[in-house]
């Protein structure tokens, strides 16, 4: 997928200055997770599946997801997502860069993208695409829902989070 490649680049350079492992999370959307109840805003609720009831999967506390005009170079959209994640473990053994950490669905529940997402104790998760990568629309931000889903270097996967995206006002939020 090339959106998935163009933004591992900027995700490869981010891993480049915290010393990133890669990881991939496969989705799976009929698995328990991703059961949870959706928000508008910022901080979601989650899934509801057996991931982080297990007291090993890492687990997500908060998310943000979105989009805004970035007008220094060109009139181009850009989303930005982040999110807050913990491991019973420890922090410190979340996988740093896991190549499908993101996912977005359309308003019928189908996965129209994936990009990878770096996580440091410092800055949490991050990531962040061009609009034009797979044509996830910044006019129609609050009309998908963004999946965040973390690794820990065990294998144990978080629940799906789930939020809606939203229209920003620049790359800050």
């Amino acid at each position: 997928m090339i959106g998935t490649r163009i933004s591992g680049l900027k995700v490869l350079f981010l891993c480049g200055l915290l010393g990133c492992e890669t990881k991939g999370v496969a989705f799976d959307d009929t698995a328990g997770g991703g059961g949870g109840s959706g928000s508008d805003t910022a901080g979601g609720g989650g899934g509801g599946g057996s991931g982080t009831d297990d007291g090993v999967s890492p687990t997500i506390s908060t998310a943000d997801a979105w989009c805004y005009a970035d007008e220094s170079g060109g009139k181009d959209y850009f989303w930005s997502a982040s999110a807050t994640a913990d491991d019973p473990q420890g922090i410190d053994t979340l996988e740093t860069l896991l190549d499908e950490g993101v996912f977005v669905l359309n308003s019928s529940g189908t996965q129209v993208a994936a990009y990878p997402m770096v996580c440091s104790e410092e800055a949490g998760c991050i990531t962040s695409w061009k609009q034009s990568e797979d044509g996830v629309s910044c006019s129609s931000a609050s009309k998908y829902t963004i999946q965040f889903v973390v690794q820990d270097r065990d294998g144990n996967t978080s629940d799906a989070f789930e939020i809606a995206g939203r229209q920003g006002s620049d790359a800050s939020g």
